[in-house]
């Protein structure tokens, strides 16, 4: 039994020494699969081209269908009147022309009372800074409808 086995071992040892020298080599195979992946390619756009083509003949057959049987065909007619232009009826008041807005002096611009001016000292700034102190040294107590709010109130 050992005999048997190890014939079959140098078998199968010599059958492996042949075909990796003497057999195809990676590249040769990669181009047979590279073949077969194409030839696979080919054949499942032409299905799909096929199958795209027959549902394409369809939607036309049927819209085709669908616009004769709602549209009589068009007769021929020897003359068409053509329409005469109306001499009469109601016309469209004109508009006066526009006029030009008015220049306004910007020293007239009324402002509004107790509001922060661009460039006053008083100014709040945004992030969390609190305005200096106003100039009468008592800390900053603003007052709303009965409520008393002191300090800057984060977010």
């Amino acid at each position: 039994m050992n005999k048997n086995l190890l014939i079959t071992g140098v078998f199968a040892v010599a059958g492996f020494g042949l075909m990796a020298f003497f057999g195809p080599t990676k590249a040769d195979q990669m181009k047979e699969i590279e073949a077969k992946v194409k030839t696979g390619l080919e054949e499942f756009r032409a299905a799909e081209k096929a199958k795209c083509d027959a549902r394409v003949e369809e939607a036309v057959a049927a819209k085709l269908a669908e616009m004769t049987t709602a549209e009589p065909a068009p007769t021929l007619t020897t003359a068409t009147p053509t329409k005469k232009a109306t001499k009469g009826g109601p016309k469209a008041p004109s508009l006066p022309p526009a006029t030009p807005p008015k220049k306004v002096d910007p020293s007239d611009v009324k402002t509004r009372g107790g509001a922060a001016q661009p460039g006053s000292s008083d100014v709040k700034t945004r992030g969390g800074q609190v305005a200096p102190p106003s100039s009468t040294g008592t800390p900053d107590v603003k007052t709303r409808g009965g409520a008393v709010k002191q300090g800057g109130g984060g977010k």
